[in-house]
């Protein structure tokens, strides 16, 4: 009874989280976290809501919590609750533990059934093998041939970057290019509002309609399925036509592709973009 008492709470939790109650949600898996000692999937789901309530510092505890339980019932760590745990410190500005989880996240993918052990042992291994060695990557040799570690470089280059007047008025000129920000000055630019997105070859991009998105670099293949091609054999591999090809200097907003079905995905060479959220768009307009 005192188990399947605590299955409907977290059910319940559930529920409230996907109707956007979080602090209700919150609670219950409070609950459950105490009824259901050292099951690492309520503290996990708690987290998940206070990382939502952007309460950042109770949101990397409850990871660090699901984590422990993982490791005391020997469970290999889900990727998403690194990739989670990692979004957490990053508000913290706790830049090593990010740079550890995101890469434990990455390796999961690719070696679904090591141990924690044996991907810390991979990722000793790695080219750059950590958040100090790939600081010093951004100031030695040309680094883009780590493809992996694009988003990184990007993000850290446009933290460096930002002040400078003269990467502004680059991005400046891209902007410009956006249907109506063709006479946008430079005083009204909201820089915090953008970001970089870089594609390697092959890799898609979920855009969504909170965003305008500047191709600034390579191409974007827009891909959509075929709906006479959807055969019993669909599931196993789905046929997809190339629609167009997006080719810089080019803009939009939202999905891609006819009736709202399609896929972008980077070209051979991969593909560079701005990314301005609608609220900075907003501003500028």
């Amino acid at each position: 009874a005192k188990s399947r008492h605590m299955l409907l709470l977290w059910c319940l939790g559930c529920c409230l989280e996907l109707l956007g109650f979080l602090e209700n949600a919150a609670a219950l898996f409070a609950k459950c976290t105490s009824m259901d000692v050292g099951n690492p999937v309520h503290a996990y789901n708690r987290g998940v809501v206070l990382l939502r309530l952007h309460q950042w510092q109770a949101a990397s505890r409850d990871f660090d919590l699901a984590a422990n339980h993982c490791l005391e019932k020997g469970w290999l760590l889900p990727a998403m609750l690194l990739a989670r745990r990692a979004l957490a410190n990053l508000q913290l500005q706790k830049l090593p533990q990010v740079w550890a989880d995101f890469e434990l996240a990455r390796l999961r993918t690719r070696f679904p059934n090591f141990t924690l052990g044996q991907l810390q042992r991979q990722m000793a291994r790695e080219e750059l093998s950590s958040y100090a060695s790939y600081r010093r990557a951004l100031t030695g040799p040309p680094v883009m041939r780590f493809a992996a570690h694009r988003h990184w470089l990007a993000a850290l280059a446009g933290e460096q970057l930002r002040a400078s007047e003269a990467v502004q008025l680059s991005l400046l000129e891209l902007l410009r290019a956006v249907p109506g920000l063709a006479q946008v000055q430079f005083d009204c630019v909201p820089w915090d509002a953008i970001s970089i997105v870089l594609l390697r070859g092959g890799q898609p991009l979920l855009p969504s309609y909170s965003h305008v998105y500047i191709l600034f670099s390579g191409e974007l293949r827009v891909l959509r399925f075929v709906g006479n091609a959807l055969t019993e054999a669909f599931v196993a591999r789905p046929f997809l036509e190339e629609e167009r090809l997006l080719s810089a200097p080019s803009s939009f907003c939202g999905q891609q592709g006819r009736q709202q079905d399609g896929w972008l995905v980077a070209s051979a060479h991969g593909a560079g973009l701005l990314q301005l959220t609608m609220q900075g768009m907003q501003q500028m307009c």
